[in-house]
């Protein structure tokens, strides 16, 4: 008895003789920079939106439509301001999900007009704003590209009127999309 109470203070009271190795600086900050979007709960997906790209992709050839029920949960009434059954509305991503909500493109896909939104959810799935950042029609006077780097949201406009722009905005941690000001 008295062998197994020595090993059992042995087992419990002796230090291992070797130290656990130390991490260099860039792991450590690669760990904190991993944590503070862990911690901010937003992690976006980039996308490219430029019509040449689309075109190559083929996105617009039979793009698989919403059932029913992803209308309401994405609330396509509300995002489009001439909702028609004629149109085809496709979930095109999920770019960003937390609990603090989300932000999806949306895209309404026709024979001759194209256009995909860049829509806020609140954390109770409320839709809150839905922004266009892709458009093109069969007139070709107007329109809208976009490139979407994780956290600013960079337009790309046409206009025949009003010749090119170019404009910027920021997503914050409440899915809210703002302009970025100069």
């Amino acid at each position: 008895m008295l062998k197994i109470n020595a090993l059992l203070l042995l087992l419990f009271f002796v230090k291992p003789s070797y130290a656990l190795p130390e991490l260099d600086s860039e792991v450590t900050e690669s760990i904190s920079s991993r944590s503070s979007v862990i911690n901010n709960q937003k992690e976006c997906k980039d996308f490219d939106l430029m019509y040449q790209s689309l075109i190559k992709k083929d996105f617009f050839k039979d793009a698989p439509t919403m059932a029913k029920q992803e209308f309401s949960q994405y609330k396509i009434a509300e995002i489009d301001a001439f909702y028609d059954d004629l149109y085809k509305y496709r979930l095109v991503d999920l770019v960003c999900q937390s609990p603090k909500g989300k932000l999806a493109l949306i895209a309404r896909l026709y024979e001759n007009e194209n256009i995909i939104w860049l829509c806020s959810y609140n954390a109770k799935g409320d839709f809150v704003k839905a922004m266009q950042v892709y458009y093109d029609n069969a007139e070709g006077n107007f329109q809208i590209e976009s490139k979407f780097d994780g956290q600013t949201l960079t337009l790309f406009t046409d206009d025949i009127n009003e010749g090119k722009g170019v404009e910027k905005y920021s997503v914050t941690e409440t899915f809210d999309i703002v302009p970025v000001h100069k």
